[in-house]
Parts: structure tokens; sequence; C-alpha cells
């Protein structure tokens, strides 16, 4: 299986700190996983200035690793970092859930059966999908509840397809995870079924699942446009602007890092 390393890119400017570690090795994705919200979110925001689509696959990647961990099933916790220090291991496929789509039928149902579950559906914006093994996939239950399963790339009615041909697309793999009468194991479901699965609670807090970590890649995105706009020059007034811009993308990563001290 490929590792990050390989992963397609254009040539840029050399990474420094843990930006060059984790833009280089699944050894630096995993270190992300054990540092505090602050660290991570600025690690983040490195890998994504120097490539999005890479920042795109080490959070996709993470983020489903973090699913596994929350699990209820002790074995999947105890294997799944010793799987992560030598592969990319799984991706997740729960965009369909977010709050965002709360007001649209689940485009991923699970039903009971006699055998167990069956998921039928599509889910869209999977990254990562050919390298990964496993896909967390949210799912709602007939009763409007919603959890997270564990599906092998190889089970029967899993198939994946690829979205367009947007570079960050092809690049960081997103694309479509299909579930024809995929049969899921008890053994399989890695969180009790919750009303609203994907939104954490913090004392009186409901907060998304993961949005700093999306602004972390979007804030890295744009330093990276503007060291692209300084590096070809221009007139005094892109200059300006781009200073202007510069200083409005401080004056948000300052926020994002203030709402992640009031996260920890």
């Amino acid at each position: 299986m490929a590792s990050l390393s390989e992963l397609p890119r254009q040539p840029r400017e050399p990474a420094s700190g843990l930006q060059s570690v984790v833009a280089t090795s699944l050894a630096g994705a995993n270190r992300i996983l054990d540092l505090p919200l602050l660290a991570q979110l600025r690690a983040y925001r490195e890998v994504a200035s120097v490539s999005l689509a890479e920042a795109f696959l080490i959070t996709q990647r993470n983020a489903a690793i973090r699913w596994i961990e929350r699990s209820t099933n002790g074995e999947l916790r105890g294997r799944v970092r010793a799987l992560a220090s030598c592969s990319f291991v799984a991706t997740q496929a729960v965009s369909h859930i977010s709050p965002s789509n709360r007001t649209q039928p689940s485009s991923v149902v699970m039903t009971k059966t006699t055998n167990g579950f069956v998921v039928n559906g599509k889910a869209a914006w999977v990254t990562g999908f050919k390298r990964a093994d496993y896909f967390t996939v949210g799912v709602e239950l007939e009763d409007g509840s919603q959890s997270v399963v564990l599906l092998p790339k190889t089970r029967q009615g899993v198939s994946t397809g690829e979205h367009s041909s947007l570079e960050v697309l092809i690049d960081s793999e997103t694309g479509w995870l299909c579930l024809d009468n995929v049969l899921v194991h008890e053994d399989e479901i890695l969180l009790e079924p919750e009303r609203h699965i994907i939104t954490h609670q913090q004392g009186r807090l409901a907060r998304p699942y993961p949005a700093l970590h999306t602004s972390a890649l979007a804030l890295g995105h744009a330093i990276a446009c503007l060291r692209a706009v300084d590096a070809h020059g221009g007139s005094i007034s892109i200059q300006e602007h781009s200073a202007k811009l510069r200083a409005r993308i401080e004056e948000i990563g300052e926020a994002i890092e203030s709402l992640a001290c009031e996260s920890s």
C-alpha cells in the first residue's frame, strides 16, 4: 500500500519543523494524533500551506482513526494504532450526516435484518478512497438516530468512484463511496446510535466536529495563495492588497486559535 510520501505533488519549497515530518511520512501523521488541539491546528495549517491535497488526506485519515478510537469495541481500539504505524488504514465518509446536511434525508441508511444490519446509499467527498483499507461510514437508522460503522473495502457491495477532473480531488483521491446491500456485523458498529453523532458536547456548548480543522486547512491554503502572489511580484496595488489579505488571515488565525483554546 502506498504511503503518504508517495503522493504525487508539484515541486514546492521545503517545509520546516513538524510540517516536514508530516509531509513525508506516516509517522508524522501519527504524531499529529497525539498533539493537543491547538498544536494539531497549527500542524494541519502548515501542511495545507504546502499541499492542500496532502492535508486533505492526512486529516481524513486521522479523523477515521479517531472514530475507531472512540469505538466501544476494545479489540479495534487496541489494534488501530499498530495498523496506523505501517499503513494508511482508513478514511472517513461522514459528510452526509454533518450538521449542514440535517435538513436533508441521509444518503446512507442502515436497516436491521435477521442476519445483522445492511447499509445502502452513496457517500460523497471521500478522501483517500484508493489507498484506504477501511471506511468509517456515517449511517442513519430507521428511527432517525445516527452511528458510525467500520467497513472493509473488500466487503461485498462496497465500491468507489472518482468525482471529477479537479486537480486537488485527483491528488487527494477524493471520490464516491457506494454501498449496495452491504452487510454490517454487530462488532463493526463503532458507536452507540445518537441523534446527532457528529456533533460533540462540551459543557453547554455543542460543537460541530471537526470545524476548526477544516478552518485550519482553508487558512493554510490561503497562505499558500498569497505566497504565490508575492513570488510573482506585481503592481504596487496588488502588493498592497496582498498585505491587507495577509493581515486579515493573521486575524482569522488568531480567532481560530482562540476557539481552540476554549475547546481544550
